[in-house]
């Protein structure tokens, strides 16, 4: 049977590379015993080749957050909240790798000498985040539907009656309300504090279990410790897999991907992809997570699942799960640098910013000596959008009407592109048309 440990950690992956020994590779059978590495040596040696590998991903993944979120904060027109949630997933994994590093600065042997409020604080943020993550993943593909989707984007056609035409003409009104930067503020407040209420409701057993086991020789480990509810030891086995069981498979990942199946669908089968770049966005980042965290999700759900039920595997078969499973992991974290990358890779203007950060800097804060200030365009002209902005628009696509019908519109109220004259012709030719030829003649 294999000990539910919390996840793949620095003690686990070490044990896991130190038991190798028990199954040599074909170069190290003519190795004498004395020559052969020592327990010690392999688990220290693979236990710093996980922490190169995954402070390599770490870097990279620091290096396109930031530059992602340096683009959006630099461009007003992506203040929305898909932007925002963007963000917050690295958020979300700045805090990953703080854990990652706390448990990297506990040594090999993973020993805890830490009080018990730590144990808790830190059992509690490891179970937490991975939720807030999937949560997060549901919440952005939820509002994503709702705002930037119409009712006739389902997946089957079905007849949706007069509810569905009441909402089809209200959408247009509910997108620009829902562009207003103040009110993308206040509802990403919103989803934010629901988030914090919902992650401190899930975290409630956790920090109940969570303690400081004491082992022989005084070996001090924080770990999930539900004894207080099951006296016997193989109940006691049980209830931690148990636990393990719904906090790393099901509220982690399985849920989460049953909830956003039929959100995804509507986004698949959506016909405003290339008129919303934000429907494209939501849509890639949903299934690269997805995607990302498969392989891992089944064997934590395998690893837990053969626990619960009472299953003794061989030494070599949790080996293999242990080693799988932090492989699993570390293809897991590549998805916070593949998100980052492919979000600005996907958003002309993002990407814009980020290979050519000056001319964008340039472009939305124009100088005191441009044109607009010197009185040759009205600033009429520059409060509203211009024809090539309307006209790139349209070109995103090429079958809305109503977006051909304004730009007409707007192209022909514009005023004229000319100097005011000065104020003496001026003058004169008011004069001229008021007395006409004949005046002039007269006089």
């Amino acid at each position: 049977m294999i000990p539910p440990n919390s996840k793949p950690s620095v003690e686990s992956i070490s044990e896991a590379l130190s038991t190798s020994t028990a199954f040599p590779a074909p170069g190290l059978a003519m190795i004498s015993p004395e020559d052969a590495p020592t327990m010690e040596d392999t688990s220290k040696v693979g236990g710093w080749v996980w922490i190169f590998l995954f402070g390599c991903v770490i870097f990279l993944s620091l290096v396109s957050n930031l530059a992602l979120c340096t683009a959006v904060f630099t461009d007003r027109r992506k203040h929305k909240i898909v932007y925002f949630m963007l963000i917050l997933f690295f958020v979300i994994n700045l805090i990953d790798y703080s854990v990652l590093l706390f448990e990297f600065s506990l040594g090999m042997e993973h020993l805890f000498p830490y009080s018990e409020g730590i144990c808790t604080l830190y059992q509690v943020t490891l179970r937490s985040y991975p939720i807030l993550q999937a949560w997060a993943i549901v919440i952005l593909l939820h509002y994503t539907c709702n705002v930037y989707l119409l009712p006739e984007d389902l997946p089957f056609r079905t007849a949706v009656g007069a509810a569905s035409q009441r909402t089809s003409n209200h959408h247009h009104h509910t997108l620009v309300q829902c562009n207003s930067r103040t009110s993308n503020l206040y509802l990403f407040g919103s989803i934010l504090l629901g988030l914090f209420l919902a992650t401190c409701l899930f975290s409630i057993p956790t920090a109940y279990f969570a303690k400081v086991v004491v082992f022989e020789e005084n070996l001090r480990y924080c770990e999930i410790d539900p004894s207080a509810l099951a006296s016997p030891q193989g109940n006691v086995h049980k209830a931690v897999s148990f636990y393990y069981l719904i906090y790393q498979a099901l509220l982690s990942y399985w849920l989460p991907l049953l909830v956003s199946i039929p959100f995804m669908l509507r986004l698949a089968y959506s016909k405003h992809g290339n008129k919303y770049p934000e429907v494209a966005l939501v849509s890639s980042t949903a299934i690269s997570f997805f995607v990302f965290y498969l392989l891992h999700g089944c064997v934590v759900l395998i690893r837990h699942s053969l626990d619960v039920s009472g299953h003794d595997l061989s030494t070599y078969h949790a080996w293999m799960i242990k080693v799988l499973q932090s492989l699993f992991w570390l293809l897991a974290f590549s998805w916070h640098v593949f998100r980052a990358a492919l979000v600005i890779l996907l958003d002309p203007d993002l990407k814009e910013s980020v290979l050519h950060p000056s001319c964008c800097f340039a472009r939305r804060s124009p100088p005191a000596s441009s044109a607009s200030t010197i009185g040759i365009f009205p600033s009429s002209f520059h409060t509203s959008p211009s024809p090539l902005a309307l006209f790139r628009e349209g070109r995103r696509d090429q079958h809305n009407q109503d977006l051909e019908n304004r730009l007409l519109m707007k192209v022909s109220t514009m005023p004229l592109f000319r100097a005011p004259l000065p104020a003496v012709q001026k003058k004169e030719e008011q004069i001229h048309l008021f007395h006409g030829e004949a005046d002039d003649s007269t006089l």
